[in-house]
């Protein structure tokens, strides 16, 4: 009988323990979505998906830039434009990976199945990249010469921070 109440006794502690730490997670999460820990330290912001980073970005683009007010306005259009482009391929992308995800393994014509599905998927990755390359092509559109060789030099200097980055990582 006493091992019983103990082993009760040791079980609802570990429990109310565990719920206790779940509440604490919950209630630090941005929305539901986690990245409590950086909410407001360094990395705010700066995950992909994130509510922040876009805005804080053409921001600090623009500044580096020295974008005039209809430059930014301009820039500010065409990506609300992409962004409904953009939605929907991404919506296109999701159903993709449910079909995928619905297949029938032990089908006999699984493989051709999944032969037509890469072939949606190709697809659509091209007209993703299109749709990237021709939203590139109207930001710069926008920028002057000097602007343009601005832009080259910071995205040449962020290349290669990635490459040491990436050098030292697999130095190891």
């Amino acid at each position: 009988m006493k091992k019983a109440i103990l082993v009760t006794l040791l079980a609802s502690t570990l429990g109310f323990g565990a719920a206790a730490v779940h509440a604490n997670d919950a209630s630090d999460t941005r929305g539901g979505q986690g990245y409590s820990k950086h909410e407001g330290g360094k990395h705010a912001g700066k995950h992909r998906g994130g509510r922040k980073g876009g805005g804080h970005m053409m921001k600090r683009m623009a500044k580096k830039l020295n974008l005039t007010e209809d430059q930014q306005a301009q820039i500010k259009s065409f990506r609300e434009a992409q962004k409904a482009q953009h939605q929907s391929l991404r919506e296109q992308m999701k159903e993709l990976r449910t079909e995928a995800q619905a297949l029938d393994t032990s089908s006999a014509d699984y493989q051709n199945q999944v032969a037509a599905l890469a072939d949606k998927k190709a697809n659509l990755d091209r007209a993703s990249f299109i749709q990237r390359n021709a939203a590139r092509q109207q930001f710069e559109s926008v920028l002057t010469a000097e602007q343009r060789t601005k832009l080259k030099d910071m995205q040449d200097k962020r290349q290669s921070r990635g490459e040491k980055r990436g050098s030292h990582r697999n130095a190891g």
